[in-house]
Parts: structure tokens; C-alpha cells; sequence
């Protein structure tokens, strides 16, 4: 989850799509 972060959130801090991303990547590691 960390790593993942790491890429993602430069390219959406401080957007709406920062949580979007954060709930897919989430559902992907629940399985």
C-alpha cells in the first residue's frame, strides 16, 4: 500500500481523485 502511494499521491494531492484512487487501490489489495 505504501509503495503505491508513494506513485500516486504526487500526481493527486490535493485533488477529489486522490480519494478515488486511495478506494480502488484499496478494493485491488482486498481482493
Amino acid at each position: 500500500m505504501g509503495a503505491v502511494m508513494k506513485i500516486v499521491n504526487p500526481k493527486v494531492a490535493g485533488q477529489a481523485e486522490g480519494g478515488r484512487v486511495a478506494a480502488a487501490v484499496k478494493k485491488l489489495l482486498a481482493g
